[in-house]
């Protein structure tokens, strides 16, 4: 966005933007594979917030795609109002109430006021000592799709950083 510097967003409208951004492409690549490669494997997979939006563009779909949502937190609220990243967050240059209006807009995006994807081939990996998405919010996806989480005993970074062997495990589970 215009006067972005770095990683970091400049506005709530530059956030909700992107993470539409990323649904609306990963039904567009979706669409795509299933039209010129039909007989390719196709999966929706994403770690954190990816996960997020990976499970928000499955509930989306109509088709039979499976999706792994690794370290998803069902509701963003719960990461960018009150966990560690709030901190990034200029609550004050947002007005008066800014940190109860943020919460209240993400929480009506929560993963789990979507339809449960249509492949029945769904998974969700949860983080058990997880410091940036609440364990909890990952576990409400999983009960919310009815699938048994694979647990991982480790954090949020751990998971990534060191168990990639079992997040691809859980990709590898779905595609056979």
């Amino acid at each position: 966005a215009a006067g972005q510097r770095g990683v970091g967003l400049r506005t709530v409208g530059d956030f909700l933007r992107m993470g539409l951004a990323n649904v609306l492409e990963a039904r567009a690549l979706v669409q795509t594979a299933l039209e010129t490669s039909p007989s390719v494997p196709t999966l929706l997979a994403g770690y954190s917030m990816a996960g997020q939006m990976a499970a928000h563009a499955a509930a989306s779909l109509d088709v039979d795609v499976p999706v792994v949502a690794m370290a998803p937190s069902d509701e963003a609220s719960a990461v960018f109002c009150d966990g560690p990243l709030s901190k990034r967050v200029d609550f004050q240059a947002l007005g008066p109430d800014s940190k109860e209006r943020l919460t209240e807009l993400l929480k009506q995006l929560r993963v789990t006021r979507q339809l449960v994807p249509s492949s029945k081939r769904r998974a969700v990996v949860v983080t058990s000592k997880d410091g940036i998405v609440p364990p909890s919010a990952m576990q409400a996806i999983a009960r919310h799709w009815d699938v048994t989480p694979t647990s991982l005993e480790t954090g949020h970074l751990g998971a990534y950083a060191l168990h990639g062997a079992a997040l691809r495990d859980a990709i590898v589970r779905l595609l056979d």
